[in-house]
């Protein structure tokens, strides 16, 4: 479980860090502090001493432990898929050879005009040519000198891509998919919860529905702890590998026998 300060880690090279040096197999999870879309300072903390620009790892092993992993987003896809053909790190310049502002003007008409105060509303999802994977990204920045945009991740140049879009029940729809994508782990011990800042902001009074669409699924008697964050990190389907997620659900379930 990894712990990493929101403001000054860039969630997928960090998490391309730890893939580099962990064995295969060792799934990776936790997220990146959040201060609830202010962007200004968050922190870890460790032996009694706050810090900012470190990141916390803790291990779990055991024989008798058992371990499950779900993920969910609720995110409706629009539009056909396209092809990121420029990109440098969290920056897309262009998609289908066209500037990347360009697409959400096409699709949104005059509500392009209020990004990217409303990006948490039109993130989009990312085939990873890696692992076969697929991910949200969150749009938080554009460029208006080069139309291009700036994402909570990475997005890979080469990258095939999908414009998002939600509603209020297709979020806690999506946390509830994450619940029963745990696995037959029947009330497990613990489940923790690493929730976007993004979807916080977007369900605002209805956040509790989130997580009670999940203790239905897990059962009164599991233990819910987590937090709201700035990136996700959870394997997702066969992919064991650690995975940088924006706007995500993400479920740990820990059962000792």
């Amino acid at each position: 479980m990894v712990l990493g300060d929101g403001t000054n880690i860039e969630g997928s090279q960090f998490s391309y860090g730890l893939n580099s040096v962990l064995p295969d197999g060792v799934p990776v999870i936790g997220g990146l502090a959040g201060d609830y879309k202010r962007w200004e300072e968050t922190f870890t903390l460790f032996d009694n001493k706050l810090s900012s620009g470190h990141a916390i790892a803790v291990g779990f092993y055991g024989d008798a432990l058992d371990v499950g992993f779900g993920i969910g987003g609720g995110w409706l896809a629009f539009g056909p898929e396209r092809t990121v053909t420029y990109s440098e790190g969290t920056r897309v310049y262009e998609i289908d050879y066209q500037p990347a502002f360009a697409l959400y003007k096409k699709y949104l008409g005059d509500l392009a005009n209020e990004l990217p105060g409303i990006g948490y509303n039109f993130p989009i999802q990312v085939a990873l040519p890696d692992c076969e994977q697929k991910v949200i990204r969150s749009l938080i920045g554009i460029n208006d000198d080069d139309s291009s945009i700036t994402y909570a991740g990475a997005v890979p140049e080469g990258a095939k891509v999908h414009l998002m879009m939600s509603n209020l029940q297709s979020l806690i729809d999506g946390a509830q998919a994450a619940a029963e994508s745990c696995g037959p782990n029947s009330q497990p011990d613990v489940a923790i919860l690493v929730s976007c800042v993004g979807r916080r902001t977007l369900l605002e009074q209805l956040i509790d529905e989130e997580v009670d669409a999940v203790s239905q699924v897990l059962g009164e008697n599991t233990l819910i702890a987590g937090f709201y964050s700035y990136g996700e990190f959870s394997p997702s389907g066969e992919c064991l590998n650690c995975l940088h997620h924006n706007q995500t659900m993400t479920i740990t379930t820990l059962k000792e026998g």
